[in-house]
C-alpha cells in the first residue's frame, strides 16, 4: 500500500511540475537540448515538439528522451518529413491529437512510451522484459484516437507499450496495411474489438505482455486468416485461463507463443491445444503433464430460437445462435453465396450473433452456422425469406362475399312466403 501511495504522489508531483514548466515551442529547441550522432539525433528535457526540426538535414532518426509532453498537437511534425524513426520516451500526459503525425510520410518506426530505457534502439522488442520491471501504469497515453496513424503509409513498426491504454478497437488501426510489428505490452488492456486487427493483415509480431487480457476474442471467428503471417505472439503475464485449440487453425504452424504467467486451467481446451500444437511451434508456459478430464469434453451443439425470418428488401435481421462444446468450437457463419459473414462469438455466454442487411434479392436464402472441435462438428440453418407483398383487396372481397350470401337467401324467402299463403287458405 505504501508503494502505491508513493507512486501516486510522485505522479501527481510530476504532473504539477509539468504544468508549471509547460511552454509553447515557436522554433528550434534551445541550445544543448539536442545532440546528433550521425543520422541519430537525441533531444532531452523538452516540454513540447519544436515547430522546426532541431536536428541537421541528414538526420533520419529522432529520439525525444525524458520528454514531458502534455499534448502533441495537430501538424506537430510537418517539418520532419525526412524522418524514418521517431521515438517519444517520457511523459505524454493528455493526448495526441488527430493529425499530429501529418508530414511524416517516410516514417517506418514509431515508439511512444512512458519510459526512456533503450529508446534509441530500433529492436525495442528485445527490451520488453526489462521494461516490465519498470512499469507503473500511472503515466502515458490512456487512449488512442481513431485514425491517429492514417497519415503514415510506410509505417512498419509501432510500439505503444507501457502507457495506460485499456481498450483496443478496430478504428485505432484502420490504416495498418503495412504494419508488421505492434507493441502493446505493459498497458491495462482488458477489452478488444473482435476485429481489432483486421486492418493489419501483414502483422508478424504482436507483443501484449503484462496487460489484463482474459479472453482472446480478437483471435476468434472474424479473425480467421487475418494472422497468416504471424511469427510471434507474446501474451506473457495476463489473466488468460483458456487458450482455445482452434487458434492453431488461425496462426501459421511456425508461430512462437509465450503464455507464461497466465492462470491457465487444465481442461479440454488445454488438452486439445497440447495435442494440436506443431513441433515447429515454440510454445512456452504450458503444463505438459496435464491429463485429460474426459467427462467435461463434448462435441459442439447449436441451438437457435428462430429457423425462419420474413423481411422486406432494405431491412435488417439479427441471427443469433447458442453454441456449446468443450473445447470451445471454431464457429463460422456463411450465407447463401457460400461466403463467410462477420459475426461475434461471446465465449462467456456462448452466444454467436450476426447482423445482416438484406439489400438485394441475393441476400435472401439459407444462412448456415457451423461449429467444429476435435470431438465433432455440427451446423444449424436459418432461412431468410422475402415477405410477401400485401395488396388491399380485403374490402372488395368482403363486399362480394356479402352480396353472394344475400343472393343465396332469395330462394329460401320465396319458399317461406308460399308456405305462409297456403296456411292462410287452409284456414
Amino acid at each position: 500500500m505504501e508503494a502505491w501511495i508513493y507512486a501516486i504522489s510522485f505522479t501527481l508531483l510530476l504532473y504539477g511540475t509539468l504544468l508549471g514548466n509547460a511552454q509553447s515551442c515557436t522554433g528550434s529547441s534551445e541550445s544543448g537540448q539536442c545532440t546528433t550522432f550521425g543520422p541519430l539525433c537525441e533531444c532531452s528535457n523538452i516540454s513540447c515538439i519544436p515547430t522546426t526540426n532541431p536536428c541537421g538535414p541528414s538526420t533520419t532518426d529522432i529520439v525525444f528522451l525524458r520528454s514531458f509532453f502534455l499534448n502533441i498537437p495537430r501538424d506537430a511534425f510537418l517539418s520532419y518529413n525526412n524522418i524514418t524513426f521517431l521515438a517519444i520516451a517520457g511523459f505524454v500526459g493528455l493526448s495526441i491529437e488527430q493529425g499530429a503525425f501529418n508530414g511524416l510520410h517516410n516514417l517506418e518506426i514509431l515508439r511512444v512510451n512512458a519510459f526512456s530505457i533503450s529508446a534509441s534502439s530500433k529492436s525495442w522488442a528485445t527490451d520488453i522484459d526489462m521494461y516490465v520491471s519498470y512499469s507503473t501504469g500511472l503515466t502515458g497515453l490512456q487512449a488512442v484516437s481513431q485514425d491517429m496513424f492514417n497519415t503514415l503509409p510506410r509505417l512498419k513498426s509501432l510500439d505503444l507499450s507501457f502507457n495506460r491504454i485499456n481498450y483496443v478497437n478496430r478504428n485505432i488501426f484502420s490504416s495498418f496495411y503495412s504494419v508488421e510489428e505492434l507493441g502493446l505490452a505493459g498497458n491495462s488492456i482488458e477489452m478488444f474489438d473482435e476485429t481489432a486487427f483486421k486492418p493489419a493483415p501483414r502483422l508478424k509480431k504482436l507483443y501484449m505482455s503484462k496487460n489484463r487480457i482474459s479472453h482472446l476474442v480478437f483471435m476468434t471467428n472474424s479473425s480467421h486468416s487475418l494472422f497468416q503471417h504471424l511469427e510471434r505472439l507474446d501474451l506473457f503475464g495476463n489473466g488468460i485461463t483458456v487458450f482455445p485449440s482452434f487458434i492453431l487453425q488461425i496462426v501459421p504452424p511456425v508461430v512462437d507463443i509465450d503464455l507464461r504467467e497466465n492462470p491457465l486451467i487444465c481442461d479440454c481446451n488445454m488438452i486439445e491445444f497440447l495435442k494440436s500444437s506443431s513441433e515447429d511451434q515454440q510454445i512456452v508456459g504450458l503444463d505438459p503433464t496435464c491429463t485429460s478430464p474426459e467427462k467435461i469434453c463434448s462435441a459442439p451443439k447449436i441451438s437457435s430460437s428462430f429457423t425462419e425470418f420474413e423481411v422486406l428488401p432494405g431491412e435488417s435481421v439479427l441471427l443469433a445462435f447458442e453454441v456449446t462444446g468443450q473445447p470451445h468450437p471454431f464457429v463460422s457463419i456463411s450465407g447463401p453465396d457460400g461466403l463467410q459473414r462477420v459475426g461475434r462469438y461471446n465465449i462467456k455466454t456462448n452466444q454467436v450473433t450476426v447482423d445482416l442487411l438484406i439489400a438485394e434479392d441475393t441476400d435472401f436464402g439459407t444462412y448456415t452456422c457451423s461449429a467444429q472441435n476435435s470431438y465433432g462438428s455440427t451446423s444449424s440453418t436459418v432461412v431468410v425469406k422475402k415477405e410477401p407483398t400485401k395488396h388491399i383487396t380485403t374490402t372488395k372481397s368482403a363486399k362480394s362475399k356479402k352480396a353472394n350470401n344475400a343472393n343465396s337467401l332469395i330462394p329460401y324467402r320465396i319458399i317461406f312466403l308460399l308456405i305462409a299463403v297456403l296456411h292462410c287458405l287452409m284456414i
